[in-house]
């Protein structure tokens, strides 16, 4: 990830974040949050953006 910190980080870098955390507990999400700099309610406000991204990117597929 880069240096500048999430603010400044690509949908990619924080999907990225959202699949590398998605299957750890509430402790392990802490834990992890803490090593990486970041706060555990910006991997749910990615995770959620995420969420609602995934249809519109598979309609744009059906079409193509």
């Amino acid at each position: 990830m880069p240096d500048a910190g999430p603010e400044g980080w690509s949908s990619r870098d924080k999907f990225a974040e959202v699949l590398e955390t998605a299957a750890l507990t509430d402790a392990d999400l802490a834990e992890y949050c803490r090593k990486r700099g970041l706060y555990s309610a910006q991997i749910a406000a990615w995770r959620s953006a995420s969420s609602r991204a995934a249809p519109v990117v598979g309609k744009q597929a059906e079409r193509g």
